[in-house]
């Protein structure tokens, strides 16, 4: 998965491109808006999500919905786990 996560002190944007199947045709979606952190979770607000619907509709953009999601850091890691079981590690540049 390539992608870019940018962290500003109240907002962030979430772009990843993505192989979901052995087909040549790569998925990406984006999604954008503020968040919150307490110290054990990110609460996600999807303002904007923009992503790959189906065939008939190859883009979506919509407003998504609020994902919290537990986190921790280790190091100059980052590392996101979803509930959706997903889990994105993030290397601080």
């Amino acid at each position: 998965m390539y992608g870019l996560f940018i962290f500003t002190r109240r907002h962030y944007s979430a772009n990843v491109r993505y192989q979901a199947a052995a087909e040549p045709v790569d998925n990406a979606n984006g999604n954008a808006g503020p968040y919150t952190a307490d110290g054990r979770r990110i609460v996600f607000m999807c303002r904007f999500t923009c992503a790959a619907d189906d065939a008939q509709q190859p883009v979506l953009s919509r407003q998504g919905p609020n994902e919290a999601t537990d986190y921790r850091i280790e190091g100059k890691r980052l590392i996101l786990a979803f509930p959706s079981k997903n889990r994105y590690i993030l290397q601080r540049d």
